[in-house]
């Protein structure tokens, strides 16, 4: 048994990389677009010694072309070894050469792999020259290994007479759509792995049905052959395969206004109401039951904002039935009268009125005492006084 069989019976159902063949039509459409030629849009130039000019393919593009005819999943390309050649550091500039070994793989497991390499010379900065070095290696070493594809992926580019004939025709302008343009996160691919997500989970539930089907036609079967009726092996089986069902709670509200609210939870054991009776079977749906529990609780708040509404009510309907009955929780108002009468000092309006109507302004601090019938003693030493008068008087009369 070879390692790839190995690892297929080891993953189950998963598809490897390098085990997926291409079907006829997609193998012939890839083979008809890596037999075409680059045009001058894709050919690059730059200068060489001697005056001269290379032409050659940009690694963005050549990847931008690999995902194009492979598929983004198509292809994967792996570095299998770089190593840096030297290092020289000369009047503060450092020289760098890497090379590197880089293989391209596609799904069906045919692969290529060439060398590249890459040079960073005159930079002040080590670490940075390496940096460029080793990218330029790996950069280098997959085009290399893109060209033994085909046409296509750069092999054109080593044919002179395709390239001074592509080289005398101008290139067109760039022209970018504005719908290839990413302006925002939101492309829809979430709604489309939901998509695949419930398909698959409805396809894997019909798969487990149709083998609890084939289950127990085959316990029937076997029952019948050992003697045992096919009706007790059917229910046998539906007990064993039966999933634990789910004990639901049922709340009832009893709205009375004149007390308090009532919640009642009631967790069915034996049976469930005639409504849910119907969807015993079924698995709570965890959207279904939050939806469930927001419109218990609104209805819970509705109930209990209307039985405050009652309660205020019939606080207020109290006091005019039993008049006597909030005097003591009476407040007293600034600046009214009887705010003043409980904190003076001065005795009874009865008493010193002698039960006479006085009429008070409403500010204690203008009180006239004018408007008051005080009832001033008299001082005893002007009663005598008085009355000896009174005898001079009659002594002289009687004179």
């Amino acid at each position: 048994m070879t390692n790839a069989q190995r690892l297929k019976e080891g993953c189950g159902d998963f598809v490897t990389f390098g085990s997926e063949q291409f079907s006829c039509e997609e193998q012939a459409a890839v083979q008809k677009a890596l037999h075409q030629r680059l045009g001058p849009n894709f050919i690059s130039k730059r200068p060489a010694g001697g005056g001269q000019n290379v032409v050659y393919l940009e690694g963005w593009r050549a990847i931008s072309l690999a995902n194009e005819i492979f598929g983004f999943n198509g292809w994967s390309h792996s570095v299998s070894q770089q190593t840096i050649d030297f290092v020289d550091h000369n009047q503060g500039k450092f020289y760098v050469g890497v090379s590197a070994f880089v293989r391209v793989q596609l799904k069906d497991g045919v692969f290529h792999e060439d060398i590249g390499y890459g040079v960073s010379e005159g930079m002040r900065s080590k670490a940075l020259s390496i940096e460029k070095a080793r990218k330029e290696a790996v950069t280098d070493g997959l085009k290399r290994a893109f060209k033994s594809f085909g046409n296509a992926l750069g092999n054109c580019l080593g044919d002179k007479e395709y390239v001074k004939l592509m080289g005398s025709k101008p290139k067109d302008p760039p022209n970018y759509p504005v719908e290839e343009v990413m302006n925002s996160g939101s492309l829809g691919l979430s709604d489309i792995r939901s998509r695949n997500l419930r398909k698959a989970e409805a396809a894997k539930k019909q798969t487990d049905a149709q083998k609890r089907l084939l289950a127990g036609a085959t316990v029937s079967t076997a029952a019948t052959t050992n003697g045992v009726s096919a009706k007790d092996a059917v229910e046998d089986l539906k007990v064993a395969s039966e999933e634990p069902k789910v004990k639901k709670k049922q709340y009832s509200i009893k709205v009375d206004p004149e007390s308090a609210i009532e919640v009642e939870e009631n967790e069915s054991k034996d049976g469930l109401s005639a409504e849910s009776a119907a969807v015993v079977g079924e698995a709570l749906d965890p959207a279904e039951y939050a939806r469930q529990e927001r419109l218990r609780k609104q209805r819970e708040k509705q109930v209990k904002f209307q039985q405050d509404v009652n309660k205020r009510k019939h606080q207020e309907l109290e006091p005019e039935q039993n008049p006597d009955s909030g005097k003591e929780n009476d407040c007293l108002v600034e600046d009214g009268n009887e705010m003043w009468e409980s904190l003076t000092q001065f005795p009874p309006l009865e008493s010193i009125s002698g039960g006479a109507n006085v009429n008070f302004s409403n500010s204690p601090k203008r009180r006239k005492s004018a408007s008051l019938n005080f009832q001033h003693r008299k001082s005893p030493r002007v009663g005598q006084q008085g009355k000896g008068e009174v005898g001079k008087g009659q002594m002289s009369c009687r004179m």
